[in-house]
């Protein structure tokens, strides 16, 4: 029975359950461009082009710098087994660095420092979901050198090349009562938060990636954009730890031992979008963008232990799906020296039900924008607002669940399939005589997002 206690707790060391989904991904990459929702694909007006579309850059006369950050406030709400949790109220502040130099009358140069992934969760490590989250927290910076270069009138071409520098912390609690349950088939030790065990992961990684544009005039007043950027394959080390409680550490240490290398790759997925911008008057603009994610490259995640303890490696089945998100922006030039925006988006999860948790709640979101910006002297000053409505996602799944058996009801000398199914679900639950806490329920969340930037022409 020590065996199946063991393989009982493998479940629980599954880690970045959907840590880079959608909800984690930050296409705000500019004060002007977030005001308008970031349908930025056509637009070529600011550095944040660099990101969006670099042949955007072919506009910068000399030289230009941007300076900007945008505040981000999520927040998540579960409801679920008659009770009502909030995570943490935190607040992330992502940068952006952009510079560009004409170098030819043809040719333009430049550089973006940017987050395009982040944010996390935080919940109450006492929580009814703790054995799918209770921490996660991702940072990336992308360094991308671009090239723009204008072929004619009407085309211009763009191109970069990006490094990828990112850092993760992973928590959950592990219930190490089934350990407990396992020699002394006393059922309340399952589920207790006296025989909980803590596990955390740490790491950091880097990757690369390209990226090309192009921007057609086929007219005076539209432009058409066009970008791809490439898959990325961050490859993560770190260091892997559990936390025991006390009067468990000696019977769990041997088996999942404090402090162990882990490593993994993760597969960002690969981008394409298209725009258009079309000039309502000589003073007042619209643009639509489509962005599809090829998510189902995400399919699953290995990873593996040095120590190859309690295993050398964990596979997850992740099996996202592609989406598309709809953007549209416009901005209403006040004078010379003010222009007002706005924009709207629909944005589709990637996500499926079945592989649905709390490390980040995710779901189809709809979002509001304005801003505005301010020329002062020779300083572009640009602010912005942007509000994320997520429609509720219901988690009805066995993420968070135990393998305990392929039979049910339990029969002698049965051990784990290695698949969790309905009958582990049962059989959790009626060996408890309650619902096992695995964070099934209704899951709400909201974003705020603020962004100012600055930006001179010298």
């Amino acid at each position: 029975m020590r065996k199946l206690g063991t393989v009982c707790l493998l479940v629980f060391f599954g880690i970045a359950n959907g840590v880079f989904a959608a909800g984690l991904a930050i296409p705000e990459q500019g004060a002007a461009a977030m005001g308008m929702s970031a349908a930025m694909t056509a637009r070529s007006e600011d550095l944040s082009s660099l990101y969006y579309n670099p042949a955007g850059l072919d506009y910068v006369e000399r030289n230009e710098a941007m300076l900007g950050m945008t505040p981000i406030r999520p927040s998540h709400t579960y409801e679920g087994s008659g009770v009502t949790v909030n995570s943490a109220a935190k607040t992330y502040i992502p940068p952006q660095l952009y510079f560009a130099h004409r170098s030819s009358s043809r040719l333009v140069l430049g550089l973006g420092i940017y987050t395009p992934f982040g944010l996390g969760t935080d919940w109450n490590p006492g929580w009814t979901g703790r054995y799918t989250s209770t921490f996660a927290e991702v940072q990336t910076m992308y360094f991308n050198p671009t090239a723009s270069f204008k072929v004619t009138n009407w085309l211009s071409l763009g191109a970069g090349f990006s490094f990828v520098y990112s850092r993760a912390t992973i928590e959950k609690m592990i219930d190490s009562g089934l350990q407990v349950y396992s020699q002394s088939r006393d059922a309340s030790a399952i589920a207790n938060p006296r025989n909980d065990s803590k596990f955390s992961l740490e790491g950091e990684g880097g990757g690369t990636n390209w990226n090309v544009g192009a921007m057609l005039r086929p007219i005076e007043r539209m432009q058409i954009g066009l970008a791809y950027r490439s898959e990325t394959n961050v490859e993560y080390e770190g260091e892997a730890s559990f936390s025991h409680p006390s009067h468990l550490a000696a019977s769990l240490s041997t088996a999942m031992p404090a402090l162990q290398n882990g490593k993994t790759t993760l597969n960002l997925p690969s981008t394409i979008s298209v725009g258009l911008l079309y000039d309502l008057t000589e003073r007042w603009d619209a643009s639509f963008d489509a962005n599809f994610t090829n998510w189902s490259s995400y399919d699953k995640l290995v990873i593996e232990l040095d120590k190859k303890l309690p295993v050398e490696e964990i596979t997850q089945r992740k099996d996202w799906d592609n989406t598309t998100t709809f953007r549209l922006g416009t901005s209403f030039d006040m004078n010379e020296l003010t222009v007002l925006r706005g924009g709207a988006l629909f944005d589709q999860s990637p996500v499926p039900d079945n592989t649905f948790d709390a490390q980040l709640p995710d779901s189809d979101r709809i979002g509001l924008s304005l801003g505005f910006g301010r020329k002062v002297g020779t300083v572009n000053l640009d602010f912005s607002y942007l509000f994320l409505m997520f429609s509720d996602h219901k988690k009805n799944n066995y993420v968070g669940y135990a393998d305990l058996t392929d039979t049910f009801p339990p029969t002698p000398g049965s051990i784990p399939n290695g698949v969790v199914d309905a009958a582990d679900q049962s059989m959790l639950s009626y060996i408890r005589g309650a619902e096992y806490p695995a964070g099934n329920g209704t899951y709400g969340s909201n974003a705020h997002l603020f962004s100012v930037a600055a930006s001179i022409r010298f």
